[in-house]
Formats: structure tokens, sequence, C-alpha cells
């Protein structure tokens, strides 16, 4: 039963074409529920560190299966690995170990000439979310000359992206003091000053005034938890971002609208925008494939037109 699982041609065939793509750091994406032997697991590549993502009791051996096939195409592709980990999580708690080799002092997600500082061995969350990527790109495409507000900023990967695009100014709020010093950081670590963005430790639906003071802005980038105990709630909470968007969005302005609740779907996300034209949909990158589409990341690109 190992030999088989050990080459079983399509575990190995779709890290080998995730880990051939330009762009990306996901090499297996069991979670997305189309491979059904996997679908407790993921891999990321986080040069030179592996990372093993195990969301259920995955036995070890099936989890060293799966690092031993990643490791032989990481090697077949010449690339650097010094380090393989694990990371034991469910929704509340989380566990780290290391499988072989020495974690790195520093570790940094790369993307389009970018890169962003990593937490690893320490948290669930590792202060990068590689599914996010296109949407990335699009405020990038998107921020030339703004003004950019980035809600739920975290490690405000949207903020490097948007100044990376020529943005005028960004202003990150989120209520993690901690999160916000990782995304100063990610802007000295790609050569952007500080001082072009804004860093405010606020809870956001208690600052909507602030933001009306201090705006308007010329494109919104909305990024929340599906749940934060006592601070936020995606099925309640979101429309009162929406609802008070007028107050600091731009004549014509742009806004990116995201949520990664998998009971809520696009129908959700459309219907508290609906006085909003739907630019498009972003599609996911194309190594996170999922079974069910609309239990997935969600990225609408929508515009406020006057008039």
């Amino acid at each position: 039963m190992v030999i088989a699982m050990v080459e079983d041609p399509i575990l190995e065939h779709e890290i080998e074409t995730n880990l051939a793509r330009e762009q990306g750091t996901r090499l297996f994406h069991g979670r997305g529920g189309c491979f059904e032997q996997w679908k407790e697991v993921n891999l990321d590549y986080y040069a030179p560190v592996l990372v093993v993502q195990a969301f259920a009791e995955v036995e070890e051996e099936r989890l060293t299966i799966l690092s031993a096939a990643a490791t032989r195409r990481l090697e077949a592709h010449k690339r650097q690995l010094d380090c393989v980990l694990l990371q034991r999580r469910s929704r509340s708690h989380t566990d780290w170990r290391v499988l072989s080799g020495q974690p790195p002092r520093a570790c940094f997600a790369r993307e389009n000439g970018l890169c962003y500082e990593l937490e690893l061995m320490t948290k669930q969350n590792i202060g990068f979310f590689p599914d996010m990527r296109l949407g990335r790109d699009l405020v990038r495409r998107l921020a030339k000359g703004k003004r950019v507000l980035n809600l739920f900023a975290y490690t405000c990967s949207f903020s490097v992206a948007a100044l990376a695009g020529g943005a005028r100014q960004v202003c990150n709020m989120d209520i993690s003091k901690a999160a916000l010093r990782v995304g100063r950081r990610n802007h000295i670590h790609n050569g952007f000053d500080p001082r072009d963005a804004s860093f405010l430790s606020f809870d956001i639906l208690r600052s909507f005034g602030r933001l009306a003071k201090n705006g308007p802005y010329d494109l919104v980038v909305i990024d929340p938890p599906t749940h934060q105990k006592g601070r936020f709630e995606a099925r309640t909470d979101y429309a009162r971002i929406v609802r008070r968007l007028p107050d600091f969005l731009a004549p014509d302005g742009h806004i990116i609208a995201c949520l990664n609740a998998p009971g809520l779907g696009r129908d959700f996300l459309a219907d508290l925008f609906g006085e909003y034209q739907l630019d498009s949909w972003l599609s996911r990158p194309p190594e996170f494939r999922e079974k069910d589409e609309d239990s997935s990341l969600k990225i609408a690109h929508l515009r406020k037109v006057e008039g």
C-alpha cells in the first residue's frame, strides 16, 4: 500500500505542475477537496522551506510520503530545500514541528518581484495568504496615482502591491498592532518608504468617522476574517462596512471585496454590493483547485458609479 501511495501519479503530477508555474507557493492543495486521499493536507514551498499543513489527524507515514514526493520534485527542479516543517492545525489550535533540517532565521514568500516576511513555527497564520495572489495583482494594476485604503490589512501585502503599482498613498487599518509591525517591515523589505503608507491600529467597525475624515479613497480593499471573536462576524458585520462605504469612497472609486467564508457564497457578496457596479469576479490561482467553487475564496472587483 505504501509503495502505491509513493508512486501515486496524480499526486506526483499535481506537485510537478504547480512547481513548474512561474508564480505561486502552493505545491499541493488537498483542502480543495479534489484529491479525496489527501483532502486533509496542503503543501507550500517558501524557499528554502517546505511547509506541510495537516488539518486533521493524518498518520505520520502518510505525511512523510507526501513530503517525500514534494522533495523529489524540488530536487529535480534544482530548488533549494533546507528544512521541512509540519503544521498541525485546527480552528482553535496549531502545533509546529521540524520534520527535517534547520529552520532559517528569516523566511519570505516571493511573488511577482515582491517579498513578504513569514512567521513560521509560532502562529496559526504565517503572515501571508498565497491564494490572494490574483487580488494583489489586481490592486497593483489599479493603484497608479490612487489613494488606497486597506481594511483588515493584517501584514499589509495589499499595501506593498499598491505601492509597487504606483499608489500615491496607502492607509492600512487593522486591530492588530503586531501584524501592522510586520506590515511596516514588509514595506522596508521591498524598498518602499513606510512614510508613504499609514498603519492604524483601530477597530474598523468603530472607526468610520476617522475613515470619512481621512478620505475619500480611490480604491478600497476589504479583506475581513470570517470570524474574529468579539470583533467581527462576516455574516452580520460585512454589511455594516458596505453601508458606510459612501462616506469614504471617492466618486467612481474601485472596491476589491474579499470573502473566505465556506458557508457564504458569491450571492452573499453580490447582495451586499447590489448598488455597486460589478466589474468582475476574480478567478482563483490555478494551483488552488476547488471541488466546491462557492466555498472557496471569493474576490469581487466593483465600482461606485456616480449619476
